[in-house]
């Protein structure tokens, strides 16, 4: 008697589908009450506008989300005034390269290069 087995090999794939940003937020909200849009960028690492859209499409849907616009004002330093809370003012700068003696306009210019320019 005689008798044969036959493998079949399965193989099961899965794919993780990563939730939309609307399900994310519709998720988040589920263990808190109120948030804002700019929680809600930190949080998923993704710009503030782009959780814009995804409310305004949940805010469509209807009967999903309640929102209400609160303006907020927030002031960011320039690359310039980063340089200035780093160094200090420009012409803190350039009196810091003044010698005691004293220095010429050009080779004050050499030594601090564009700042140098300051009062002249």
């Amino acid at each position: 008697m005689g008798y044969s087995v036959q493998v079949q090999r399965i193989t099961v794939v899965v794919f993780l589908q990563k939730m939309d940003l609307p399900e994310q937020i519709l998720g988040h909200l589920a263990s808190a009450d109120v948030v804002t849009s700019s929680e809600l960028a930190q949080k998923f690492g993704c710009d503030s506008q782009k959780i814009v859209g995804a409310v305004k499409s949940l805010e469509a849907l209807g009967g999903y989300i309640e929102t209400e616009v609160v303006a907020v004002k927030k002031w960011v330093l320039t690359k310039e005034g980063g340089e200035v809370k780093e160094s200090g003012s420009h012409e803190s700068v350039v009196f810091g390269k003044v010698p005691k003696e004293g220095i010429n306009q050009k080779d004050l210019m050499v030594k601090c290069g564009s700042l140098g320019k300051v009062g002249f």
